[in-house]
Formats: C-alpha cells, structure tokens, sequence
C-alpha cells in the first residue's frame, strides 16, 4: 500500500509539473521546427537550376535577356568577400581601358542575384550585380555597375554613368577601346575576334562574334550624349 501510495503520489507531481511547463515545451517544438524549415528553405538556393553546359558566350549573349531577378542570401561559388574582389579587379580592368574613370571614394553595393530569362523561365544563372555610386548631391552624381556570372567569374554587362563629369573622346574612339577590352578580357578559343558595327552614328554599336559552328552572337553597346556607356544590360 505505502509503494503504491508513493507511485500515485509521483504521477500526480510528474502531471503537475508537466502540465505547468507544457506550453513552454510545445513553444520550444515549434521554434526548433520553423528552424529546420528555415534552414530547408535556404538549402533551396543551393539546387536552383544552372546553364552549366553553356558556353561563355551563351551565358554573355543570355545576359541581356535575363530581366527577371531576385535577390540570394549568397553565390553558388562565391561568397561575398571573393565577389567583392571579383568586382574591384574588373572595375580596374575599365578602368585601364578607358572605359571608366576611377570612381575614388564612392559607396559600392554588391549583391548576388537569381537572374530569368524573359521568354525562357528554365534559363537561370546567378550573378553578381556590383554598383558603385556617388551620394545623390545636386549635380553630382555618377554610378558604375557591374554585372559578372558566378560560375565563371566573366564580367557580362556593365554600365557607366559620369553624371556632370566632362566628357573626353569621341564615341568611335570609345567604341575602339570596347573592342580592345573584348579581344583581350575573353579567352580567344573556339571563336572569332569581336568586330565593331556602327548602328546609329555616335550612339548605338553593335560587337558580333562568331563560334567554330558558324554560330554568331551580338552585343550591344551604347554611348549617350551625357557619357553614360551601356554594355549588354
């Protein structure tokens, strides 16, 4: 009798005590569970579909297509710090190419985007989009940005705007340097060199490029009247 006294005893304080800390139990469940789909869900990111048999002009000529983006958490195979760099070597590169001015202390936003084609939904990438803009001071504002492909790391589109900067040249000579920096910047196998089309007089050029298939590829380049150059966007 006394054993079982002790026994009903126990289950009545074990019901107790579970009864006064069960909502905080069913709480701790359920924050542990919308973890796990947190997680499941960033986990998602990692099996977006990727162009991996495309060719590095298949991905450069998708470039301007691909309109519809959203923002990722991270690259597939870089992280932030690898695509800052990423970022500052090309911004160099047109810079020695004349292509754009060094922009000093200007901010610099960068971050990794799921980009769609417009009239291919199953035609993703993910790549970086890299802008470095003045403060928005009255009649002084200049932005670059800079888009480059994740896997690959080649640059595929960029803009240029100077804001109310001078400026210097003429658009064939800025045409001329574009082309230098796609002979030399793209490795020169499996195609032909970029050759320069003039489609309006001082404002609009088109770069083709043929593969070893006969496959021909164009991309555009613009020079507006204020200086700002479009490549490929």
């Amino acid at each position: 009798m006394k054993n079982r006294a002790k026994i009903l005893a126990a289950v009545v304080l074990f019901l107790t005590v579970s009864g006064f800390f069960l909502p905080e139990f069913t709480a701790w469940l359920s924050d542990v569970k919308m973890e796990q789909e947190t997680v499941t869900v960033r986990d998602e990111h990692k099996e977006l579909p990727l162009a991996h048999e495309d060719n590095l002009l298949d991905i450069l000529g998708e470039a301007g297509t691909m309109k519809e983006s959203a923002e990722l958490r991270s690259g597939e195979y870089m992280d932030g710090k690898t695509a800052q760099k990423r970022a500052e070597e090309l911004l160099e590169l047109l810079i020695q190419y004349g292509l754009a001015e060094d922009p000093g202390q200007l901010q610099c936003l960068i971050t990794p985007m799921l980009v769609t084609a417009i009239d291919n939904q199953s035609t993703t990438r993910v790549f970086w989009d890299c802008v470095w803009y003045s403060d928005l001071r009255e009649n002084d504002f200049s932005k670059i940005e800079i888009c480059f492909d994740d896997e690959t790391g080649y640059l595929v589109s960029f803009t240029v705007y100077p804001g109310w900067k001078e400026v210097k040249g003429n658009p064939q000579e800025t045409a001329e340097r574009m082309k230098e920096f796609l002979n030399d910047y793209y490795p020169q196998y499996g195609y032909s060199e970029f050759q320069c089309r003039e489609i309006q007089t001082g404002n609009e050029f088109v770069f083709t490029v043929t593969d070893d298939n006969r496959k021909s590829y164009e991309f555009r380049f613009l020079i507006m009247e204020n200086g700002q150059i479009v490549f490929n966007m």
